[in-house]
């Protein structure tokens, strides 16, 4: 909460960003074997927890958020650290701690099955391409993430299909939210 309505605006966006990349997880860990969708829904309801300490910081000194634009570059250029030492502080565990800190680090390159960051990370490609704003990333060959976590058949139709499926997601936790 915050009476000053830039901030207030944008802490609105972030939680609607957040409940909806968390309703997109929690449906692509049940599809991971060996993934809990509990804990891929706290990634991501958390992960842009350093841009919250961000606005919070400029809610205190609201002459530093007068230019919207710096702000911004602010919260997209320390989130991601900001956030990770912020659930290290707060004890979370390392699964938490990394998706926070990777959450678009888009060209993340690692070998393996997929972890809770490289789900994090198809969860904000599945938004950004629902918001069709997909000009904001790099070409989807790079995002490796995609073929650990969908496999090779990573399709637009295997796309739309999960975000169907996250808008019933999303909606019962909007219900169950509300009490």
């Amino acid at each position: 909460k915050s009476d000053v309505p830039m901030i207030q605006e944008r802490m609105h966006v972030l939680w609607k960003h957040s409940a909806q990349i968390a309703a997109i997880c929690f449906v692509l860990a049940r599809r991971i074997k060996g993934m809990q969708p509990e804990e891929a829904l706290l990634i991501g309801l958390v992960h842009d927890v350093g841009a919250i300490a961000i606005l919070n910081y400029i809610h205190k000194f609201p002459e530093l958020g007068r230019d919207e634009v710096a702000l911004e570059e602010t919260i997209e250029r320390m989130r991601g650290e900001l956030g990770a030492m912020i659930l290290r502080k707060w004890k979370f565990s390392s699964s938490v701690i990394a998706g926070a800190r990777d959450a678009e680090n888009w060209t993340r390159n690692r070998v393996g099955e997929p972890d809770y960051s490289d789900l994090l990370i198809v969860a904000q490609v599945h938004e950004l391409l629902r918001k069709q704003k997909l000009s904001t990333l790099p070409p989807m060959e790079k995002i490796t993430a995609v073929q650990r976590v969908l496999g090779e058949d990573a399709t637009p139709e295997k796309s739309v299909e999960i975000l169907h499926e996250a808008k019933a997601q999303l909606d019962e936790m909007r219900s169950v939210l509300r009490g």
